[in-house]
């Protein structure tokens, strides 16, 4: 069965020592890329430490979160360390790192505070501060409708493939393969040498849903810009295959919307890239809600108005490198220590 990324991103309070709490957890086989765990998973474990730190105060919800990838980890036991460095009324400031071995792999910041809920109301008016449906400005989710994309299993190597189902929107790949076949598409305004890519991501284990701890999972799940660029390009021999992430960043926008109009186990991206350079590469993401239904099956029913009832609900950036296979496989063979209690 699949893992549920909600149960094996747990983490338990072991010690606490002059304000800093320590959390153990462990990172599942199961969310990987080739040996190494995947990214968005490391951050589910950090955000979960950190809402567990913060659950006694009066601010339970993530609003933003920075995080640098200094060193590869490796499947196991792991430890994160959670202090605050400020205790405000409207924020919470908190630093976490990610240690396993007695080495810091990840150094993060966080932000804690109030979301409030989405703007569903067209009749609610937009402002300087705040825009709404009502506005035209207000954007809408670009991706199509599930029952519309065209599923397909993840690249060799994703063992994640086991815990999501995929549905990508195919207008984008034909969008890039028009762009690159547009001479000076990067000067053209409706062009703009931009590589974009939008689906769906359902999760498999019924126990799993759209929440704040699987955000970043999904977030992290966009096709890298040499992916892309496989789509338009013949790859050489020897083409990069594992794309490790050096920051990322996430904004959380808005509480989550329940209810009849959402699905409770899925959610879209829609991503875009624009630079790469001796591989090192930029990609942003927005995380959308997605309605009821599942990638690349046909829907009982399509509300008319589904597109506008849709919420954006993070944003992510993030600068990843180009490393081959082998480069992964041999630091996913280190062996991890458990945490000491």
């Amino acid at each position: 069965m699949a893992a549920s990324i909600i149960e094996v991103s747990r983490v338990k309070l072991i010690r606490e020592t002059d304000g800093l709490l320590v959390f153990a957890g462990a990172l599942h086989p199961q969310l990987t890329v080739g040996a190494i765990p995947f990214g968005g998973f490391l951050l589910s474990i950090i955000l979960a430490a950190c809402e567990e730190a913060v659950k006694e105060t009066p601010l339970h919800d993530a609003i933003h979160l920075t995080a640098y990838f200094l060193q590869a980890c490796q499947v196991g036991p792991c430890e994160v360390h959670v202090k605050f460095l400020k205790k405000g009324k409207a924020f919470h400031n908190l630093e976490a790192v990610l240690i396993q071995n007695g080495t810091t792999r990840i150094t993060a910041h966080l932000i804690f505070g109030r979301l409030g809920p989405a703007f569903l109301d067209p009749a609610t008016p937009g402002s300087v501060t705040t825009l709404t449906p009502a506005t035209p400005l207000y954007r809408r989710t670009p991706i199509c409708h599930p029952s519309e994309t065209t599923t397909f299993d993840f690249r060799r190597g994703i063992n994640i493939r086991d815990i999501l189902k995929k549905g990508a929107d195919s207008r984008f790949a034909e969008r890039n393969k028009r762009k690159a076949n547009t001479p000076n598409a990067g000067t053209n305004p409706d062009m703009n040498g931009i590589l974009e890519y939008g689906g769906y991501y359902q999760f498999v284990n019924p126990t799993d849903e759209l929440t704040q701890i699987t955000i970043p999972i999904i977030a992290d799940l966009h096709r890298s810009t040499p992916e892309l660029l496989k789509g338009i390009f013949t790859p050489p021999e020897g083409m990069f295959n594992w794309y490790p992430t050096m920051v990322l960043q996430i904004e959380f926008k808005h509480k989550i919307p329940k209810g009849p109009s959402y699905s409770r186990n899925m959610a879209a991206i829609y991503s875009q890239s624009r630079f790469i350079a001796e591989g090192r590469h930029d990609v942003s993401v927005e995380v959308w809600t997605a309605p009821p239904g599942a990638p690349g099956e046909p829907a009982d029913v399509v509300e008319d108005s589904w597109r506008e009832k849709m919420v954006c609900v993070a944003v992510a950036t993030q600068m990843s490198l180009s490393m081959t296979a082998e480069a992964n496989l041999r630091r996913g063979r280190q062996v991890v220590d458990a945490p000491k209690l």
